[in-house]
This record gives C-alpha cells, sequence and structure tokens, in this order.
C-alpha cells in the first residue's frame, strides 16, 4: 500500500498541444526556431487554427524522413521505405511541407552514421565520475534489451537533430525536392502463398 502520494494534476486543467504552440508562438518577440523529434501533427494543427503564425517561425527543424536509404517502419504489408515520424501521420507531414517554410530535415540518411553500439555505451561506463555521462550510460542502457538487435538498433535520433542547433556548422545540407505520400506503399510480396482446397 503506498501512502501520502501526491495529488495526480488534472490532465484537462493544461491546454492541449496545439493551443501551447499558439500561445508560445503568439507571444513570441523574434522569430523562433522549432525542434521536432516525433511527428508534426501539434504543429500542423496549430497553424491550421492560426495561419498567421507562420511568420513567426524562422526555422524548423525536425527528425524526418528517409531520402537515399531504407525507411524504419517495420510493421505488416509495409514494404519499409518510410520513416517513423512521418509514417505516424503523412496528411500532416504532407500539409507541412505544402507550406514552404524553412524546413531542415534530419533524415535516416545522416542518423543511420550514428547507431548507438555497444562499445559507445561502454565508453561512456568508463566515465562514471562524469555526472553527464554518467547519467546518459545509465539512460542508454535502458535501451539495451527494448528492442531486438538482429532485427533493429538504436541510433542518436533525436540527439542529433537537437545537435543541429548547437553546432550548424558540423552539418553539410543540401536542398532536396520531396514528396509525401499519403497513400500506403506497395506492400512487401509474400515469398509464398497459402491455398485452401475443399
Amino acid at each position: 500500500m503506498l501512502i501520502n502520494l501526491p495529488k495526480s494534476p488534472d490532465p484537462y486543467a493544461y491546454p492541449s498541444a496545439p493551443e501551447l504552440i499558439i500561445d508560445k508562438l503568439s507571444s513570441a518577440t523574434q522569430p523562433v526556431t522549432i525542434l521536432m523529434t516525433g511527428p508534426c501533427s501539434n504543429l500542423v494543427l496549430a497553424l491550421e487554427k492560426a495561419p498567421d503564425l507562420k511568420t513567426k517561425i524562422e526555422e524548423i527543424v525536425w527528425m524526418a524522413g528517409a531520402f537515399r536509404t531504407n525507411g524504419n517502419v517495420q510493421t505488416f504489408q509495409h514494404d519499409g521505405s518510410a520513416e517513423w515520424n512521418v509514417f505516424w501521420d503523412p496528411v500532416s507531414s504532407q500539409k507541412l511541407v505544402s507550406y514552404e517554410l524553412p524546413l531542415t530535415l534530419i533524415p535516416l540518411d545522416v542518423t543511420n552514421h550514428v547507431p548507438v553500439t555497444k562499445k559507445f555505451l561502454s565508453t561512456l561506463a568508463t566515465q562514471i565520475d562524469y555526472k553527464l555521462s554518467n547519467l546518459t550510460g545509465q539512460l542508454w542502457a535502458l535501451t539495451l534489451d527494448t528492442i531486438p538487435s538482429y532485427h533493429y538498433t538504436y541510433f542518436m535520433w533525436d540527439l542529433l537533430a537537437t545537435s543541429y542547433l548547437a553546432i550548424p556548422d558540423q552539418f553539410t545540407t543540401e536542398i532536396v525536392k520531396a514528396i509525401v505520400s499519403t497513400r500506403p506503399p506497395t506492400p512487401v510480396k509474400p515469398i509464398w502463398t497459402l491455398t485452401a482446397t475443399n
């Protein structure tokens, strides 16, 4: 039995994510850079409600997309071409691209170069005397058994996108024309089929 638990906050007492984005952009006194490490649904909903706020956006940095590499969506009857943050809400992704706002994508083409390897984690483990390295090592260690390594691995998806804000000069960028499809990709063709007979 647990006692003296703090009272749980009422989630309905807080603004929704789109409302919070509208509030923050409305009150901004200078252009804002937005970092997204998940689907773009909330930002698109906010801009649909308050389209004039597009002028408040200096740049959007988004960990999303896969251009010249395979995607990271591995679900039944999917051809593996999609990146998860776009796949989660392709309609909003298509809308965001159509807005022609300054948009910098950090796609899988880039993040695939920074896997979270056991060697990297072992290096962090040797830096136990450094508080941030110690904390980082402990947090990454939680991921080791969450996804089977024979099938998938973690990469520094969000970390790399975030680091772009601090060290953009360490990145090489290019302008890419892309189309976001809102239709399901062609499913993987089965190697074999079952035929029912009477």
